[in-house]
């Protein structure tokens, strides 16, 4: 049951990439923007309401200067968590399957590099969607530390488990 659960999450998880890929450069970049946009102003609201901050939240021109500015790397941000959460979902479904670990290690860094690099040439052929090897790049590193979340946990698992015995 652990290994159907852990198939199927991958494979949703790669249908929402694939899906989120097929968002035009217009669609993608304007649910970006929204998105930053709202969690400034509330972040922008707290900060006021606690004292750290005196900014003028009905300031929109300033908060769309601020958009602009945060959408960019909070973009890369979102790559590289997409595939931090690729390789978790991988390393669980290896791991349930009985793979040696240093084997599912490299399985899942080339499986998540692989799959960044048929999404990037997915891109190619959505409307004003570029293929970008640095988001390849973005993507793999998301998907190494996910990978050394993993073992990290495992480690920490395992010298609790061996305390207990």
């Amino acid at each position: 049951m652990k290994k159907t659960i852990s198939i199927v999450a991958v494979i949703i998880w790669t249908l929402i990439i694939f899906f989120a890929s097929t968002k035009t450069s217009t669609e993608s970049n304007t649910t970006s923007k929204e998105f930053i946009y709202n969690n400034l102003k509330v972040a922008i609201n707290i900060t006021n309401k606690i004292k750290l901050t005196n900014s003028d939240i009905y300031n929109e021109k300033w908060i769309e200067n601020k958009v602009d500015i945060l959408n960019k790397p909070i973009r890369k941000c979102a790559h590289a968590f997409i595939y931090f959460v690729l390789s978790i979902l991988l390393c669980l479904c290896l791991k349930v399957s009985g793979i040696n670990e240093n084997k599912m290690y490299l399985l899942v860094l080339l499986s998540t590099f692989c799959y960044s690099l048929t999404d990037e040439f997915h891109q190619l052929f959505v409307s004003g969607r570029t293929g970008q090897f640095s988001d390849c790049l973005i993507d793999t590193s998301g998907a190494i530390l996910g990978i050394l979340l993993f073992k990290v946990i495992l480690i920490i698992k395992n010298k609790n488990y061996l305390k207990t015995r």
